[in-house]
C-alpha cells in the first residue's frame, strides 16, 4: 500500500478556503427558499459536484453530532458523537486535554444554537465571533480538510489560514 503524501500547505489552504466558501454560499442560499434550487445549482456549477458533495457530507456529519438539541438523542448517540470529537482532538488538537463529555455537551449545544441563528441570518457579529470560538474548540473545521492530511503528519504543521470574510 502506497503512503499518501500531504499536499503543500498552499494547496491545503486553497482547498479549505474553497470548501468554506461553498459552505457560506450554501448557508446564504438556504435563507431564501424561493431561489434555493437556482442558487444550489449555481454553487454546483461554480465548484463542481465532488466539492459540493464533500461539503454536504461534512454538514451531515456535523448535523449528526449536533443532534444534542433533540430530546430523542440516546446516550449511545451522545457517546458516539463525543468519541468522534476525541478522535479529532487526538489527530488535530494542539496539545492539552480534550473537553470532558459534560463540557463537550455544553459547548456542542451552544454551537448548535449559534449555527441555527447563523442559518436564519439572525446572528449578531459578537455571536459570530463566539461561533468561531466554539467551532474551534470542537474542531469542527477539521472535517472540511481531514481528507487532505495524512494520519502521520505532525500536528504543529496544521495551521491553515481562514478565508477572508
Amino acid at each position: 500500500m502506497r503512503k499518501r503524501r500531504a499536499p503543500s500547505l498552499a494547496r491545503m489552504a486553497a482547498v479549505l478556503i474553497r470548501r468554506l466558501r461553498i459552505l457560506s454560499q450554501l448557508v446564504a442560499a438556504g435563507r431564501d427558499e424561493k431561489s434555493l434550487d437556482t442558487a444550489f445549482l449555481a454553487v454546483r456549477e461554480q465548484y463542481g459536484d465532488a466539492e459540493v458533495d464533500y461539503v454536504l457530507a461534512v454538514l451531515r456529519r456535523q448535523a449528526n453530532e449536533l443532534e444534542l438539541l433533540s430530546a430523542n438523542l440516546t446516550e449511545e448517540h451522545r457517546r458516539t458523537a463525543y468519541r468522534n470529537y476525541v478522535s479529532r482532538f487526538r489527530r488535530f488538537g494542539s496539545g492539552g486535554r480534550p473537553l470532558t463529555i459534560a463540557g463537550w455537551t455544553r459547548i456542542a449545544r451552544e454551537h448548535a444554537e449559534l449555527t441555527i441563528k447563523l442559518g436564519s441570518g439572525k446572528l449578531p457579529p459578537q455571536q459570530r465571533a463566539r461561533l468561531d470560538q466554539v467551532s474551534e474548540m470542537l474542531l469542527f473545521e477539521t472535517m472540511f480538510w481531514d481528507d487532505l492530511i495524512p494520519d502521520d503528519l505532525p500536528a504543529d504543521v496544521i495551521k491553515l489560514p481562514r478565508p477572508e470574510e
